[in-house]
């Protein structure tokens, strides 16, 4: 089976206040630690964003302005994904996410086994440290991207998760 890393950013922390995805990042994850064709796009959401999301994400309003809606490229994201299991780091948030901008626009949803969530392999007393747990336990230090690698800030998260990936499932 293909692997496929994602990472979404959104526009709040719950779809029942009308949170939706703003930022849709994915890579393919072939053998031997390379990273494969990468898919990404910003979306305009139906709200101004709230001034906490864009300290956390770094997206603004006018970044946004001019990008599609989810509904323009839901079919090219679901031809990326074709067949893939989807590798990220919070399962549950980017399935339900994803789900939610499928369903909005008539498409079917991905059922729960296309998602391979990273903190499944992460011991229970590191769960307890939050997100650095499961930084500690693959090894990688949050935030840094070697120069080597010449990624834009948007893919810093993906970066990370393709690392803790590699590191935590032994897929070097």
């Amino acid at each position: 089976m293909r692997d496929v890393a994602i990472d979404i950013e959104t526009s709040g922390l719950s779809l029942l206040d009308g949170a939706e995805i703003i930022r849709l990042s994915a890579c393919e994850l072939p053998a031997q630690g390379q990273v494969g064709r990468i898919f990404h796009h910003l979306f305009k959401p139906s709200f101004p964003l709230l001034s906490a999301v864009t300290e956390i994400t770094g997206l603004t309003d006018a970044m946004l302005e001019n990008a599609p809606r989810f509904e323009d490229i839901a079919d090219s994201f679901l031809t990326f994904i074709d067949g893939a299991r989807l590798v990220c780091t919070h399962a549950s948030f980017e399935r339900n996410f994803l789900n939610a901008a499928l369903d909005k626009v008539g498409r079917s949803t991905l059922p729960v086994v296309r998602f391979h969530d990273l903190w499944d392999h992460v011991p229970t007393d590191l769960r307890r440290k939050g997100a650095s747990g499961i930084y500690e336990h693959a090894g990688v230090e949050q935030g840094v991207i070697p120069p080597s690698e010449q990624m834009a800030p948007s893919f810093s998260d993906l970066y990370e998760i393709t690392q803790i990936y590699r590191n935590i499932c032994d897929c070097r």
